[in-house]
């Protein structure tokens, strides 16, 4: 599994997050806050990683069993 990097959360309109299997890039997970342009809150990233860090997890165990 992968070790997840930490970075300065800096707002924006969407996050924009790479799925990898190993070191292999599979694909991109994108999150924005619809239509209008409206920057991602905190609460939004913390949320958005509840999702996503399960996923990898999941995927990268997926892979190493097949």
């Amino acid at each position: 599994v992968m070790a997840l990097q930490t970075v300065e959360f800096r707002p924006g309109s969407a996050i924009i997050a790479p799925i990898r299997v190993g070191t292999r890039p599979v694909g991109l997970v994108i999150c924005d806050r619809g239509p209008l342009p409206q920057e991602v809150r905190q609460d939004d990233l913390r949320i958005f990683n509840l999702f996503y860090q399960p996923t990898l997890l999941s995927l990268n165990r997926l892979a190493s069993a097949a």
